[in-house]
């Protein structure tokens, strides 16, 4: 109920009452067969009468509440269905905006932290209007009818709140006593959540140096009115849904706490999101195997064999903009990496049937399939898994045959 506006939530009440009647007419139903029919057994027409005894005492308090939801007056004293508090220790502020933000909510929420107050008040999720102690307000005046366009640094400070309590009251406005902030909400996420420092905080998002991510979406669901700093759009260009947090450090040369810190923003505003490590185990396979071939080829001394197989299978990889492709011998990824595993299975498998058949027309089948035997029998233990699980292994036993 606290997710949804008061017309909402009595449509969905109103939707459980018409259920519950059809549902007790179809016991009163099966009542009378258990009651006229002697075939039931004794026990049945129990069992029916304790279901049907919940569904009418469900029914009965529904009205009721059903009843006090639409007669609540807006901004009423006490408690009320709709409101939402708690501890920010225990759920981020982000999380209770963009609670407020999906639910189109009206209302005021307000936050404290020992002295600090803040007061931001929405209207159908939007945020309209700002209120603080200290005093926001143009010069210490009592109106900010005019508005402002950026975000008070006092709001985007309580991100880094370590604690405080958040209590969301609906259906009451403020518009006084501050400043007026006509502001997308995914806007105040945005702009507390690149301010966030906290690395306990951040942890709880970024739990893992091992996380793969990739983006969920083009740039058009960026805040209107957010630029990306150098660092955001440095991260942003570099996750392709293969890279971990500690690869993308090491690529885009920044620390794991400044990547983690960018990462954060970008998770909770529902930019990027993890992946599983399918892709990655995938890649990894493909590399390991790759650099495989290439040793076995330095060992025979063909060096000019092995510069064919990178050429041939980096003009494929071209030709197919395929997501990854060599230099010096090593596998490298690139961004365009296709969101559907199956496609970029199917990629992964035409490379490595490539790189075999480059060699193969090379060096022949005998070399071939000795190459492919002793990779092979040297395959770690979750590589071989890799291997036989998508298929390789099929692959293998096909170029072995011919």
């Amino acid at each position: 109920m606290n997710k949804l506006t008061k017309e909402k939530a009595a449509d969905v009440l109103e939707r459980r009452k018409r259920f519950l009647k059809k549902w007790r007419s179809a016991l009163n139903e099966n009542l009378k067969l258990t009651t006229n029919g002697s075939r039931h057994p004794s026990t049945l027409k129990t069992v029916v009468e304790h279901t049907l005894s919940f569904a009418d005492q469900e029914l009965s308090w529904l009205n009721g509440f059903l009843e006090s939801v639409k007669g609540s007056a807006p901004g009423s004293d006490g408690p009320s269905v709709f409101s939402i508090s708690g501890d920010l220790s225990e759920m981020q502020l982000p999380d209770v905006i963009r609670t407020i933000a999906s639910g189109e909510r009206t209302g005021v929420l307000r936050l404290e932290h020992g002295p600090e107050k803040i007061g931001i008040t929405f209207v159908d999720g939007t945020v309209s209007y700002i209120t603080g102690s200290p005093d926001l307000s143009p010069k210490g005046g009592d109106s900010g009818s005019e508005g402002v366009k950026t975000i008070p640094k006092e709001v985007v400070k309580a991100f880094n709140w370590p604690a405080g309590s958040f209590v969301f009251t609906p259906d009451i406005v403020e518009s006084e006593g501050g400043l007026a902030l006509e502001a997308p909400s995914c806007e105040l996420i945005f702009a507390g959540c690149r301010h966030v420092d906290d690395w306990g905080r951040i942890r709880k998002v970024i739990s893992s140096a091992n996380t793969i991510y990739e983006i969920t979406g083009s740039p058009e669901k960026y805040p209107e009115n957010v630029n990306l700093s150098k660092e955001e759009l440095a991260v942003l260009s570099q996750i392709n849904g293969l890279r971990d947090v500690e690869r993308l450090a090491e690529i885009i040369a920044m620390s794991m706490f400044d990547v983690s810190r960018v990462l954060y923003t970008f998770v909770i505003c529902g930019l990027v999101t993890t992946v599983s490590k399918d892709k990655g185990e995938l890649f990894s396979f493909l590399s390991a195997f790759s650099d495989a071939v290439f040793e076995r080829l330095t060992a025979i001394k063909a060096e000019k064999i092995a510069q064919q197989v990178e050429t041939g299978l980096n003009s494929l990889a071209d030709e197919h903009g395929m997501p990854f492709s060599l230099r010096n011998y090593k596998l490298t990824d690139n961004v365009n990496v296709p969101q559907d595993f199956k496609e970029f299975l199917r990629l992964v498998k035409d490379f490595y049937s490539a790189q075999i058949e480059i060699v193969r027309s090379q060096l022949g089948n005998r070399f071939t399939g000795h190459m492919l035997e002793s990779i092979v029998g040297q395959l770690t233990p979750e590589m071989y898994d890799i291997y036989r699980r998508h298929g390789f292994n099929a692959i293998g036993q096909k170029t072995a045959k011919e």
